[in-house]
């Protein structure tokens, strides 16, 4: 029986011969140096002045496209082509070449939001957009893994595509709630709902990614992949996670479950991890699981820790500084670690000194009975919007006494 052949690919110099940006001879001397040199061939090219640094980044976009079966290899040759002689930028000469791909465009729809939302400089964005046609990774994964931009914008980004996609919001409340989120941090479903858009999800529910996060099931690189494919492919993030063997479906199916009894508040959210976690790595029947783990007593989070510590976590992750998912893996670490939690907080999330003193100074005013829990959120989504001092802002309102900036 004959082995099956393997597909033949589109060599990188063999795509700028054809599209005329370097000549059969030029490519013959380059693959010299570069075997001499042991480096890639494009990098002679570009160093050598064969191809600029752009015409070589189109290039490798459109081997990429061409592999994953995304774009017709001649149409790739006429926009390369299309790239030296008009000198426009390869996105221009593909629509030339009347050429669409839901891929391509979610990816460039993606970028193009995070410059309008100033969450990535053009510069970032460019390599990253690069680096992620070559290797085939999604965007918003390149980005994080190229410290570009963090994990909580990546999601942010990709909640506000899908919003867009359902014509739930418009552009603008996507791109300003996403410049908001990239700026002070809170989630970008907050700031939609206290700009008028009613609630996007129900409180207190996990998303399933959340779920497999924090019972250890999936890395957030992995979910970060998964969500992201999931929106290009219009596939349910399980399906994904399914396909690409990272979960089982009997896990999916669990979480599934687990997300309508948290919903119907049969359980809480915490103990719904732990039932995943035992459920995925032991198996036995889902509902004996539950029915034992809901009867469990469950210490907080900040169970242990000194007790302005545990006041301060438990603040900042109240007026939503924070994620279920990062509290507990701020009181796992600082546990562990030589860092106070003022410190972890400051160096390792998105939340400044400007926070913490915020959320000391609201749970100060919530222990003595001057403003409630909801009053505090409030104050501080209105300090987020407009800076300045936090107990002005409490002024400006009425919450405190003084005079108000506006008097």
């Amino acid at each position: 029986m004959q082995t099956p052949k393997k597909e033949k690919q589109a060599l990188i110099g063999d795509l700028l011969v054809r599209s005329e940006l370097i000549s059969r001879h030029d490519l013959t001397n380059a693959l010299t140096i570069a075997r001499q040199m042991a480096l890639p061939i494009g990098h002679i090219l570009s160093v050598n002045g064969f191809v600029s640094e752009e015409e070589l980044s189109a290039a490798l976009r459109v081997q990429a496209l061409i592999r994953d079966k995304l774009l017709p290899e001649q149409q790739g040759i006429d926009a390369l082509t299309s790239v030296r002689q008009k000198k426009v930028p390869l996105e221009r000469a593909l629509d030339e070449e009347n050429w669409r791909s839901e891929y391509y465009e979610f990816t460039n729809n993606l970028g193009k939001l995070l410059i309008d939302a100033n969450a990535v400089t053009k510069e970032k964005l460019q390599a990253g957009l690069a680096a992620c046609h070559s290797s085939g990774l999604p965007l918003a994964r390149v980005l994080v893994l190229q410290g570009a931009i963090s994990e909580f914008v990546a999601y942010a980004a990709l909640t506000a595509q899908t919003l867009l996609r359902d014509k739930k919001i418009a552009r603008d409340q996507a791109v300003g709630s996403l410049r908001l989120t990239s700026l002070h941090g809170d989630t970008i479903e907050d700031y939609l709902e206290f700009g008028g858009l009613r609630k996007i999800r129900p409180d207190h529910v996990l998303r399933l990614g959340e779920m497999f996060v924090l019972s250890g099931l999936v890395s957030e690189l992995d979910l970060l992949s998964a969500v992201e494919t999931g929106l290009m492919e219009a596939q349910p993030i399980g399906h994904i996670l399914v396909k690409h063997k990272l979960i089982s479906e009997s896990a999916i199916d669990a979480a599934l479950k687990l997300q309508d009894l948290i919903r119907e508040q049969k359980i809480d959210p915490l103990k719904a991890v732990d039932v995943l976690k035992e459920f995925a790595s032991k198996g036995g029947a889902f509902d004996d699981i539950v029915s034992r783990i809901a009867k469990r007593k469950v210490k907080p989070a900040t169970a242990g820790m000194a007790n302005l510590d545990a006041k301060l976590l438990e603040t900042v992750h109240g007026l939503g500084f924070v994620s279920e998912t990062e509290l507990a893996t701020i009181c796992r670490e600082v546990s562990t670690s030589q860092m106070s939690v003022t410190e972890y907080l400051t160096q390792k999330t998105r939340v400044d000194d400007d926070k913490i003193k915020a959320a000391m100074r609201c749970r100060e005013l919530v222990d003595i009975g001057t403003l409630t829990l909801e009053q505090a959120i409030f104050a501080v989504h209105i300090w987020l919007w407009s800076g300045g001092d936090f107990d002005q802002v409490l002024v400006n309102i009425g919450w405190l006494p003084g005079k108000k900036t506006n008097e």
